[in-house]
């Protein structure tokens, strides 16, 4: 048995960003990355969301590591491959590479309550092999975009063309040429669609599952001048990545149904119809314009380099059915009215899977408690601060319940959950050595969930229309909903009363004694400043 004093399980966006932590921040290094695919980048790894157009749909800018900003972006709204380059270069610039462990599956994880630590059952792909690592802390870095909706169509398995998900291309099959059917019309596909009919599809008929709010995008390629002055004035980028996160973190206030929340998203509605009734076929704006409120589904951003997916509509290679197809036939595809079209392939856009964590890992804490059967008891997946989990000590989640920005950047979210994770986990329990075990406590996390929940029903995704978000019981265990200003102070404003710690030395008052001096200072500080600019985004939000 092996015995890294951390594990972090995901080799994506937040897994580097937790290395970078350990490594530079802490000062520690023994740690490993599991990654399950061979690749490093997580969601967009060179083995999953890499079809035709796929690209991020938050500015270049902000969606890059605030420890390695990059001057040299091509366009405002990168792509799939400029972005895992970036990410890979990342790892290299920063010697993280030699502590991820790629093609490497986490089964199972179990808390030695004897020795407080955690068991990490893995097993690896090629060649076939299992292991059980030893970690005093393990970290959750596997995000909520990583397992796809079921591929679901009557007669799919009768049919005699390929098919595949849309977060998992099919890379060996030339749609070039082909007719082509795909399955949904959201982000995914409104990227892909005017990549496709650029690079020479022969037909598409797109099977739209439900309308959504298209918001006309630029996507200019970013001048050698502006290039230039990033590279040479890092203040003038620093500036522009605050300016950045002002402008997509102030449109939060669209997600309440309050009546300035209303007021404001409905001039945002105004422009997404009058880009629908200027771009696409008059004959389909009925059909896309949304009867929901704004923001109760993803906002799709429309436009990249190749084209607008609304004006691709047409073209005549492009035939929307803006319904779900009822049935494969052979080499066919079958409409609701009964009209049939041959098609060679079929995509499915259908998105992820938003509402179940850490599946299917098996996470058992104290007692013998699963995660699965502590959240079906509550009704849903829930975290303390979005991290925390009562029962499982010395364990953290990024992108958890309840963690995924309602409207900004996924890397700026983990890089503040990763301070937030820094300073009650890794710096007592590694840098310090302090204590044995931190665990939030039972009636601080189910103050928290409550309240959330509460706060969650007064949000446009609690309107009524048909989301991800919702589980089973109807909770939504997938939004923050407040501004990524507020997440970051209720972060800094958290402080170890609303943990037991186990295992206290006497380092354990130096180190709580030191924490005040040394961080509740900037806490207030950064709690100040966030408080501010919330106040100021709602107050003007440029919208």
């Amino acid at each position: 048995m092996l015995g890294p004093l951390v594990v972090v399980i995901g080799g994506g966006a937040s897994g580097i960003a937790m290395a970078h932590s350990l490594k530079h921040r802490i000062g520690h290094h023994d740690f490993v990355v599991i990654e399950k695919t061979g690749h490093i980048g997580g969601t967009w790894s060179k083995e999953l969301n890499n079809y035709p157009g796929c690209g991020v749909d938050i500015p270049s800018h902000f969606y890059s590591f605030s420890f390695n900003p990059n001057p040299d972006w091509s366009h405002i709204f990168c792509r799939h491959d400029e972005l895992v380059g970036y990410m890979n270069d990342t790892v290299d610039k920063f010697g993280l590479r030699d502590h991820f462990v790629l093609r490497t599956t986490v089964d199972r994880i179990e808390w030695d309550e004897a020795s407080q630590e955690w068991e990490v059952h893995t097993s690896q792909q090629k060649p076939a092999a299992t292991e059980i690592l030893r970690a005093s802390i393990v970290i959750s870095a596997v995000g909520s975009l990583s397992v796809p909706n079921d591929m679901v169509l009557d007669g799919l398995d009768q049919f005699k063309g390929r098919y595949w998900h849309s977060a998992r291309w099919d890379h060996s099959y030339d749609w070039r040429g082909k007719d082509i059917a795909i399955i949904g019309n959201g982000c995914s596909a409104a990227q892909m669609v005017p990549d496709m009919l650029h690079d020479g599809v022969g037909s598409i008929v797109q099977f739209g599952q439900s309308a959504h709010w298209y918001m006309p995008r630029n996507d200019p390629e970013i001048t050698p001048s502006r290039r230039f002055l990033f590279r040479n004035v890092p203040l003038a980028l620093k500036l522009y990545r605050f300016w950045l996160f002002y402008r997509v973190d102030a449109e939060s206030i669209t997600l309440e149904m309050t009546p300035r929340g209303r007021r404001i998203a409905s001039k945002v509605e105004k422009v997404g119809i009058n880009h629908i009734q200027s771009t696409a076929p008059s004959e389909l704006h009925d059909a896309l314009i949304p009867k929901d409120t704004l923001g109760c589904k993803r906002r799709v951003n429309d436009g990249t380099n190749k084209g607008s997916y609304l004006a691709s509509l047409n073209n005549p290679k492009m035939t929307l059915i803006p319904r779900r197809a009822v049935r494969l036939e052979g080499d066919s595809i079958v409409a609701q009215d009964g009209r049939s079209f041959h098609v060679d392939a079929v995509c499915f856009a259908t998105g992820y899977n938003v509402t179940q964590h850490l599946v299917p890992m098996v996470v058992r804490g104290k007692g013998g408690k699963t995660l699965k059967d502590v959240w079906s008891a509550d009704e849903g997946s829930h975290a303390f601060n979005t991290i925390s989990v009562s029962g499982f000590p010395n364990f953290g989640l990024m992108f958890g319940p309840n963690g995924f920005p309602s409207n900004n950047s996924c890397i700026f979210q983990s890089e503040t959950q990763i301070e937030y994770i820094e300073r009650l986990l890794l710096r007592p329990l590694l840098v310090e050595k302090s204590c044995s075990s931190i665990d939030v406590k039972r009636d601080v996390e189910v103050a928290w969930f409550t309240a959330l929940r509460e706060r969650l029903t007064t949000m446009v995704w609690s309107t009524g229309c048909t989301n991800c978000q919702r589980n089973e019981w109807g909770h939504n265990t997938s939004n923050y909903p407040y501004s990524g200003a507020t997440y970051r102070r209720h972060l800094v404003s958290t402080s170890f009363d609303s943990y037991d710690v186990e295992g206290r030395n006497t380092r354990w008052g130096l180190y709580r004694l030191l924490d005040w001096v040394r961080y509740w200072p900037w806490a207030l500080w950064m709690a100040t400043i966030c408080f501010v600019c919330d106040k100021v985004e709602r107050a003007f939000p440029l919208i």
